[in-house]
């Protein structure tokens, strides 16, 4: 049996042994974050990031969002990473046989899909744009709270957006019409989450979208149906942002089948235009605005009889 000296040197080399692995695994964890900090700041474009629960619907917006941008002519949208993001085209499959796509699995890194956009309009500015989306299960850890510094954690996949200098990012906060008063406690921990670490981000707004809005009788309006629920704490702490604040749904969902009928194209709508001004400061679709006729033009009329008063 070894000795006391040789018990105390084995110890100290198994001390330092540890002690070096703990460094060199440090040093690791500090060259990732550090490179996934350089790869946000690299890109350009304009993030946007899908916040909700499990089961908030998510997915299913992005799905239906980003076929709508493909389907209507108001613009050419281009899958970026089409043939390296595979998650893209199982999007549009599940979308072109009318399937919800399934929930995303649980990851460090958040999915990204990366876009371009061309209006028709050749006068209005070209934009890009990543959308990302994290399982809700992972999100649902910032509401796990640290008894030292009393709030919760992201995962470092989207912790690392608030590192990185200088992006601008729009936060989509999702929560099913039913469950918004469940809801309420992890949307307002994320808004205070982002309000704490905003201090790089270049740009920064929010959306919040009462989601299956099909399944609401009451027909009541997003802004009456806030007010007799908590989800009016939440419009609180954002108004400041001058945010969109929405119903939204993708239509008919026979939940038995997991089959999309009668699909919406109302609600996308409404959400990429907001989504575009938002990205660059322009109106994707000028609003019609008469023009008043020339004095000329108003003697022409009465002169010819074609006055219409």
């Amino acid at each position: 049996m070894p000795n006391k000296d040789e018990k105390n040197e084995l110890f100290n080399r198994n001390a330092a042994i540890t002690k070096k692995e703990d460094t060199n695994s440090n040093t690791e964890a500090q060259e990732k974050a550090r490179m996934r900090r350089n790869n946000i700041i690299d890109k350009d474009t304009h993030y946007i990031f899908f916040f909700g629960k499990i089961a908030s619907g998510k997915t299913a917006i992005i799905t239906y969002l980003i076929n709508y941008i493909l389907e209507e002519n108001e613009g050419n949208l281009v899958l970026a990473d089409l043939n390296e993001n595979p998650y893209t085209n199982v999007l549009l499959e599940n979308f072109t046989s009318g399937t919800l796509t399934k929930r995303t699995d649980p990851m460090e890194d958040p999915i990204h899909i990366d876009l371009r956009y061309e209006p028709r309009d050749e006068r209005k500015p070209k934009k890009f744009f990543t959308i990302l989306e994290i399982a809700g299960e992972d999100l649902e850890e910032l509401g796990n709270r640290d008894n030292e510094k009393g709030v919760g954690s992201l995962p470092k996949g989207i912790q690392a957006y608030f590192e990185a200098a200088g992006i601008s990012i729009t936060f989509i906060l999702c929560t099913p019409y039913n469950k918004a008063n469940q809801d309420v406690a992890l949307l307002s921990q994320f808004i205070q989450h982002v309000e704490r670490n905003r201090s790089k981000l270049k740009k920064y707004n929010y959306v919040l979208l009462s989601t299956k809005w099909d399944k609401n009788m009451s027909r009541k309006s997003i802004e009456d149906f806030a007010t007799d629920n908590q989800l009016q704490f939440v419009i609180d702490q954002i108004k400041h942002k001058s945010p969109l604040i929405m119903g939204y749904s993708i239509g008919e969902v026979n939940e038995a089948d997991n089959i999309v009928t009668n699909v919406s194209k109302k609600y996308p709508k409404e959400l990429w235009h907001w989504l575009y001004e938002d990205m660059t400061g322009v109106e994707l679709v000028d609003e019609y605005i008469p023009t008043k006729p020339s004095l000329w033009q108003q003697l022409k009329d009465f002169l010819t009889g074609n006055n219409n008063g």
